[in-house]
């Protein structure tokens, strides 16, 4: 049941970003495979996911879970106005509490074989098969169902709105890839065709007002910055952009360092001076004794 009121999905334009955003909206997934799930919806196919022993999605340093997956047609969002042929929506839970995230990924229609494209044969062609009424359930025979093949590494806008579906109060982060970011996640005409004889638009309009960010980095992969630790700082009047700490983590030891004595400048200093010190008092004595010995032969 869709949400009348709701400020999500949003239409997104470049000319109206609100700004950009890369430590607020820090994106970072590494999904497990998983076996698949098909209940067939009247406006949209639900897919079920596997939980990991992993979580596979950290945002902003808070770990994510995925509960749903949906695919629509045509999209939720829109882009200048115009819907892409379809969407996959990946709903997370947080393992603190904290909003849900959707990742949305739009996806283009395009005649050219990709991994996308493969699955999503194989999804709807299980579906019309095997659960063509409303409400049935199928198996879907996918080898390595991974979400890593629809997620690209490409920039993102994100933002934070109430729910478009039920229930209506909850706020929600969402991540929304673009249209265009990569020609590899698409649809081919024969299976779009047999999509929307499956399900019916979603009745979810799109919304203008809601700001909307774009992170121009794209995702990450957990652990690919080492064993950083995040703080998220939020003096007064100062940024509330997250500060990196990185703690050396090799081992400390608090033995005697000969080496480090040596090579420390105040160490050095004083072994010169003393150096110097000693050669003034041997020319010194070298100068003494000469004197010493002329006033011999004088």
């Amino acid at each position: 049941m869709s949400c009348s009121n709701s400020n999500s999905p949003v239409d997104i334009q470049f000319s109206k970003i609100s700004g950009k955003c890369d430590m607020k909206c820090d994106y970072k997934f590494n999904y497990s495979s998983s076996s698949c799930i098909a209940t067939h919806q009247s406006s949209f196919i639900s897919l079920s996911y596997d939980s990991s022993s992993v979580s596979p999605v950290i945002y902003n340093s808070i770990k994510y879970n995925v509960s749903k997956v949906k695919l629509y047609s045509p999209s939720l969002h829109t882009f200048a106005g115009n819907q892409a042929a379809a969407e996959l929506v990946i709903e997370h839970t947080s393992t603190q509490g904290t909003n849900p995230l959707y990742v949305c990924v739009p996806i283009s229609k395009r005649d050219v074989n990709s991994d996308v494209s493969s699955v999503l044969n194989k999804i709807i062609n299980g579906v019309s098969q095997n659960a063509p009424s409303d409400g049935e359930t199928t198996t879907i025979s996918i080898d390595n169902f991974n979400l890593n093949t629809f997620v690209p590494f490409k920039p993102f806008f994100s933002y934070t709105a109430n729910n478009f579906s039920v229930p209506c109060d909850q706020k929600v982060d969402f991540i929304v890839f673009n249209i265009t970011n990569n020609e590899s996640i698409n649809i081919k005409q024969d299976d779009l065709t047999k999509l929307t004889e499956l399900i019916g638009p979603s009745g979810i309009n799109s919304v203008d007002g809601t700001p909307y960010f774009l992170n121009p980095k794209g995702p990450g992969i957990p652990g690919d910055g080492g064993d950083d630790i995040y703080i998220d700082c939020k003096p007064i009047d100062k940024s509330e952009e997250e500060t990196t700490i990185i703690h050396d983590s090799g081992n400390q030891s608090s033995d005697f360092d000969f080496e480090s004595m040596i090579s420390n400048p105040i160490f050095q200093i004083l072994v010169g001076s003393l150096l110097f010190v000693l050669l003034l008092f041997l020319v010194k004595l070298g100068i003494d004794k000469i004197y010493e010995q002329s006033a011999q032969f004088s």
